[in-house]
C-alpha cells in the first residue's frame, strides 16, 4: 500500500502573484516531514528558488488524480480564491466554485484531507454563490482565515474556523530583519503604483499622482497580479499613457523573483497600492502608503503596524 506522505499546495504560484509567492514561501518556511508538492494554475518558467525537496506540477484533474494516492493533505494556502461580486463577470466565478467543489469532491473520495490556510472569504453576493462557498467549506477537515470579516461569515455559516495571520507575515518580518542588519540606503526618489485590475478606476489613481507625486518624479508601474480575466499590466499600460507628460514611468513586472520586488518596495518613497499583499508589505516596512480600498481585504492590509 502506497504511504500517504505528500502535501500537496495549491495556489496562484510561482510568477503568477506576488502575494501568492511571498505566502508559499511564508508556508514553505514552516517546515514539515512531508514531501510537498506544489500545484500551480500555469506552469512557471522558473522555480523561483523553491527548496530542492518540493516539487512542482500542473494543477489540473490528470495532476490530482495521479497525486491523490499519495497525498495526505491538501492545502489552500492563502488568497482570496472563493468570492462572488456583482461587479465581475457572473459565469466566470461560478465556474470558478463549480471548479473548486469538484476538487475537493475528488480528493476527499480518494481519502485526502483538505485544509484551508490563512485564507480570504467572500463576500458572496448571490444566492448561488453562497450555496457552492458553503458545499466547498463543508469539505474541509480545517479551516483558518486571515482577516476578521471571513471569520464573521464563515461564523455566521456555522463553520468551524480560527484566525491565523497571513502566511506572509512571517516571511516579510524575517526578510525585514535580514535587511535591517545590513547597510540601508536612503530610500529613493520614486513612487511605486501597484492597482489592481479587478475594479480599477483609473481617475482615482491620476488624481492620487496628481496630489501627492511632485512633478518630474519617477513613477514605477508594478504589475504585481496575472489571472486568466486579466492583469495588472494592461491597466499599468493605460495609467503611463496618461502620466507620461508629467512623470517619467517605467515599468516592473512580477515574475517570481519576491527578492526583486520586496527591494523595489522597500526603497520607494512612495507606494500607492490597491493589491492586499503589497499594501501589507508598504505598512510592514513602514513605507508611505495611499491605499485603493476596492475590497474589504485592503482595510485588514491597513490594519497591520511597521515591523
Amino acid at each position: 500500500m502506497t504511504s500517504r506522505q505528500n502535501q500537496l499546495i495549491m495556489g496562484n504560484f510561482l510568477g503568477r502573484n506576488f502575494g501568492d509567492d511571498l505566502m508559499l514561501k511564508g508556508l514553505l518556511e514552516e517546515g514539515s516531514s512531508d514531501h510537498r508538492v506544489v500545484l500551480c494554475q500555469v506552469m512557471p518558467e522558473s522555480d523561483g528558488g523553491l527548496p530542492a525537496a518540493v516539487d512542482v506540477s500542473p494543477m489540473g484533474l490528470r495532476t490530482l488524480m495521479s497525486q491523490a494516492g499519495s497525498a495526505r493533505v491538501l492545502v489552500l494556502a492563502g488568497g482570496t480564491h472563493h468570492q462572488y461580486l456583482r461587479s465581475h463577470p457572473r459565469l466566470a466565478q461560478y465556474k470558478v466554485l463549480v471548479k473548486w467543489l469538484v476538487v475537493y469532491l475528488i480528493m476527499r473520495l480518494r481519502g485526502v484531507r483538505l485544509e484551508m490556510r490563512a485564507v480570504g472569504v467572500g463576500p458572496f453576493e448571490s444566492v448561488l454563490s453562497r450555496l457552492l462557498a458553503r458545499a466547498c467549506l463543508r469539505l474541509q477537515s480545517a479551516v483558518t482565515v486571515r482577516d476578521p470579516s471571513s471569520l464573521e461569515l464563515l461564523r455566521g455559516w456555522g463553520t468551524p474556523v480560527e484566525m491565523e495571520v497571513d502566511l506572509a507575515v512571517p516571511y516579510l518580518t524575517g526578510w525585514s530583519d535580514r535587511r535591517s542588519s545590513g547597510v540601508e540606503s536612503p530610500p529613493a526618489p520614486y513612487t511605486v503604483l501597484a492597482p489592481a485590475f479587478a475594479n480599477f478606476d483609473q481617475e482615482w489613481w491620476i488624481d492620487q499622482v496628481n496630489l501627492h507625486v511632485p512633478s518630474g518624479q519617477a513613477v514605477v508601474l508594478f504589475a504585481s497580479g496575472r489571472q486568466s480575466s486579466g492583469s495588472d499590466d494592461e491597466i499599468n499600460r493605460a495609467l503611463a499613457e496618461r502620466l507620461s507628460s508629467s512623470y517619467p514611468c517605467t515599468f516592473v513586472d512580477f515574475t517570481g523573483d519576491t527578492e526583486e520586488a520586496l527591494q523595489l518596495l522597500a526603497g520607494a518613497t512612495r507606494i500607492i497600492a490597491a493589491r492586499y499583499h503589497v499594501v501589507l508589505t508598504a505598512r510592514l516596512l513602514g513605507r508611505d502608503l495611499i491605499a485603493d480600498i476596492y475590497h474589504p481585504k485592503v482595510n485588514d492590509a491597513l490594519a497591520f503596524e511597521a515591523i
